[in-house]
């Protein structure tokens, strides 16, 4: 209404704003606004103008790369920028184990540490290298694997001597850092270490108390080294593959001592200490006598016999293990290997005679007598513990002598009247049975090995004489003045054992030349070979007889091991 009361007029359209001030107002209001509406409208249109291109450009630029790739110059392009980025990284160390590092290339690494006194190898040595730690083994090697590439920190510490710690860079490959000789600084204790029969120098043994540890040199020197006297507060070990380990007590305030080795392989015998023909085993040094096999009651000294495998490991042992008797009366004689490890018996012969020919390798030879249609049948059989098999050598009712020589078995038919189908002659065989040959057509009345490489054959027409290496014969004008030899071949084929008129002799197959060693003691026989340069063999001495060990090369020590019962050993079977 007016202000006279009376009612306003409206105003259309064009007449609502005539007021001035309430125009600019409502025309800022509206520019305002446009601004806002325009400035948002511009931001959205800018955003996507920019971001058009850009996927246009990420889309373009694969699509480039592929057409890049499509073609063959394209890819050697990409091959040599990629190559030269490769030699960039290989001509610069720094960037070379970079780049190596971030591809996951590992590397290895070894060391060898040793004593500056005798250079020889430190075991147990703790060895630091790249966040790794691993301790030396029994050549002083430490081996490294899983390394990253450049540089780094060796460090060597053991207690008794100056630590190294030293720079080192690890590159691609394997890394040889070599040998570093540690400078003892602690107590030191000089060792000779030596074999308990030969008295030589025994190399490579290792003695060790706590975490220290050395190793012998090849005059059998080592210097064990320890931070203080009260780390020699207990024994030090002393051992060496093939010997029996020992104990050293060792003084506060070091020194120099001798330690004796004595073979790991024992001396297998019979003793009747119980009243019975035991079996036994001993150290050489008469130390750790153990029990074998018992004695049953039924054994004799004429039915007893013994012979050891080339390496030790097995007794064949021939006995009476019950009351059985052949129609004669005779006892029957069981053959019995035993393993000397542990007692335990594989029964390979149960027979009316049973003799023990030879070992060849694992091989045992042996022939035995049993009744046979009312006839005394012989064979010879060979037995190989090593696959547990067995092979028949030769078979006749009537054997003359079987020998075993140069790796060959040989034996004589007997002529028999009750056969004359028989052949007789002069037989060789392989011990697994194959290869069998006649070696002299000529009924052998008698054969003796008169000595290594020679056997006198009595035919009736006289004696010949037959090489062995050759199988060739000759007749002699006379009979042989030497008696029947038997032979114990060592382990590495090298020289023979053997023993006549009392002394012990041994045979060098390379030179062809005897050497005896044991002259005035009454051997009867070698027992076994320990390793190649130890033989034991048996002394009669009446109503003691014993075993004794001596150096293969040299008989001024023998050392007695023990008494022991003169039982037969190998002998050729009749």
């Amino acid at each position: 209404m007016a202000a006279d009361g009376s009612p306003k007029p409206e105003l259309d359209g064009d007449q609502q704003f005539d007021d001035a001030v309430t125009g600019r107002a409502i025309d800022d209001i509206v520019r305002h606004e446009s601004d806002e509406l325009l400035a948002a409208e511009d931001a959205k249109t800018e955003a996507q103008a920019f971001a058009a291109p850009h996927r246009g450009f990420w889309r373009g630029l694969g699509h480039v790369f592929g057409l890049w790739l499509g073609t063959s110059w394209g890819r050697w392009i990409t091959f040599l920028v990629l190559l030269v980025a490769a030699g960039s990284c290989a001509w610069f160390s720094g960037s070379r184990y970079f780049c190596l590092n971030k591809l996951g290339v590992e590397s290895t690494a070894s060391v060898t540490v040793t004593d500056n006194l005798l250079n020889t190898p430190l075991q147990n040595v703790p060895v630091s290298l790249g966040g790794h730690t691993v301790r030396t083994n029994s050549k002083g090697s430490a081996s490294f694997a899983h390394l990253k590439l450049g540089s780094t920190t060796l460090t060597i510490t053991q207690p008794g001597f100056a630590a190294v710690r030293q720079p080192v860079t690890i590159g691609w490959g394997s890394n040889q850092l070599g040998t570093f000789a540690l400078k003892s600084t602690g107590i030191k204790y000089t060792l000779l270490v030596q074999d308990y029969v030969t008295g030589q120098p025994i190399a490579a043994a290792e003695a060790s108390i706590g975490e220290a540890a050395a190793a012998s040199d090849k005059t059998g020197k080592l210097i064990l080294t320890l931070a203080d006297a009260a780390a020699a507060s207990g024994p030090a070990t002393i051992q060496k593959s093939g010997y029996r380990s020992e104990q050293v007590t060792l003084s506060a305030q070091g020194g120099t001592a001798t330690v004796l080795l004595v073979p790991s392989q024992k001396d297998v015998f019979v003793s009747r200490t119980n009243g019975v023909y035991d079996l036994y085993k001993i150290d050489l040094d008469g130390k750790n006598q153990q029990l074998l096999l018992a004695g049953s009651g039924n054994e004799t000294a004429d039915t007893t016999a013994l012979a050891m495998s080339p390496d030790g490991s097995r007794a064949a042992f021939v006995s009476v293990r019950d009351s059985a008797h052949a129609a004669d009366g005779a006892a029957w004689q069981t053959l019995s290997l035993v393993a000397v490890s542990d007692g335990s018996i594989v029964t390979l012969a149960h027979a009316e005679q049973v003799r023990l020919i030879d070992w060849i390798g694992t091989k045992l030879i042996f022939a035995q007598t049993a009744p046979s249609s009312g006839t005394a049948g012989m064979s010879v059989v060979s037995y190989d513990y090593a696959t547990s098999s067995r092979a028949q050598l030769a078979a006749a009712n009537k054997l003359g002598r079987v020998f075993s020589a140069q790796g060959g078995i040989y034996y004589a038919p007997a002529v028999d009247p009750d056969n004359p189908s028989a052949q007789a002659g002069f037989y060789k065989i392989n011990p697994d049975g194959s290869g069998k040959q006649q070696t002299f057509n000529t009924p052998a009345q008698a054969v003796l090995r008169t000595d290594y490489n020679t056997f006198a054959i009595q035919t009736a027409d006289g004696w010949y004489s037959y090489t062995i290496s050759s199988d060739a014969n000759a007749p002699v004008a006379t009979a042989p003045s030497a008696g029947n030899h038997t032979y114990i071949l060592d382990p590495a084929g090298t020289q023979a054992a053997w023993a006549e008129n009392g002394a012990l002799s041994i045979h060098s197959l390379s030179t062809g030349k005897d050497m005896t060693l044991a002259k005035t003691l009454d051997v009867t026989r070698p027992v076994a070979w320990i390793g190649s340069g130890i033989v034991v063999y048996r002394v009669g001495n009446g109503s003691a007889p014993a075993d004794y060990a001596v150096a293969a090369n040299d008989a001024t020590a023998p050392h007695k091991i023990t008494d022991a019962i003169d039982v037969a050993g190998l002998t050729p079977g009749e």
